[in-house]
């Protein structure tokens, strides 16, 4: 090989070698750019998660209370039960009562008038005694 193909060669194999450097500068500089992106993105969904985590976590809070305050409005009605059938309790012992009274007040009134009428006996019989 002569003198100047052998120039004319390793200069351009220089010239390849440039454009595979560029080439390979070029690409490295997109990759490093597109994982920046990816970076960002993972941050945006980091944050996103965090919010969502923190939103989870207020809501969860906010169950709880609410939990307790149906718990305490249970027991207030559970007790209002209880209350509610004490006095249903009580109301059937006041009407057994009455109805008590009701039989007696009967009795006396039929005594009331057997008592009359033997008065009234009483007192014809005594008025044929006359002294």
């Amino acid at each position: 090989v002569n003198t100047a193909s052998k120039a004319l060669i390793e200069s351009g194999g220089g010239m390849v070698t440039q454009d595979s450097s560029r080439s390979a500068l070029t690409g490295m500089d997109e990759i490093s750019m597109v994982i920046t992106e990816v970076s960002d993105i993972v941050s945006t969904i980091a944050a996103a998660v965090e919010e969502q985590s923190s939103a989870t976590m207020e809501i969860a809070e906010n169950i709880s209370q609410a939990s307790a305050g149906i718990e305490e409005v249970n027991l207030s009605v559970s007790q209002s039960s209880m209350v509610a059938q004490e006095i249903t309790k009580d109301i059937n012992t006041v009407n057994q009562s009455s109805r008590q009274m009701a039989d007696r007040s009967d009795r006396v009134s039929l005594s009331a008038e057997d008592l009359s009428r033997l008065s009234a006996q009483l007192d014809q019989m005594v008025s044929r005694f006359k002294v």
